[in-house]
């Protein structure tokens, strides 16, 4: 997703870790995801592993969403 105005870039068919690695390695130079400044992710515990080889140079941020609802959550359990 383009964060600047929110136009959807490209829906990978699912979360497989090798093909969302295949998928940018194969369509977008390296020189290019260098360029990449900041990757939103989900608490999926896998994808930090690879993301920083994808994008060198990205800052990774916690997803809002699952970070609210996480917090919602333990908020329930007492």
């Amino acid at each position: 997703m383009n964060a600047e105005n929110g136009d959807i870039i490209s829906l990978l068919p699912n979360r497989i870790s090798k093909n969302i690695i295949d998928y940018f390695e194969r369509c977008y130079s390296l020189s290019s995801r260098k360029v990449v400044k900041s990757v939103v992710l989900d608490f999926n515990s896998s994808y930090h592993i690879f993301i920083k080889r994808l994008f060198p140079n990205a800052q990774i941020i916690a997803d809002r969403f699952h970070l609210t609802s996480n917090v919602k959550s333990c908020n329930h359990t007492s």
